[in-house]
């Protein structure tokens, strides 16, 4: 099966390449593969990924240790 994740999209369209021709098939299946890992981004580029992340940047620079550098 022909995956596309967020992290590595480059095999599922290695894929692609190799096995199929250019064709309004082929053409179709990439457009279907970039739109999922837009909407993939989209969803990651959301609230709640911010927020993690603005927690994890006071987390690891809490405390006294950073600021005496």
């Amino acid at each position: 099966s022909v995956s596309a994740r967020t992290s590595n999209p480059e095999p599922g369209f290695q894929l692609i390449n190799q096995r199929i021709t250019h064709s309004t098939i082929n053409d179709n299946i990439w457009a279907s593969l970039q739109n999922a890992q837009i909407q993939a981004l989209k969803t990651l580029d959301q609230r709640p990924a911010e927020k993690f992340a603005q927690q994890m940047y006071e987390t690891r620079y809490a405390g006294d240790r950073p600021k005496l550098l």
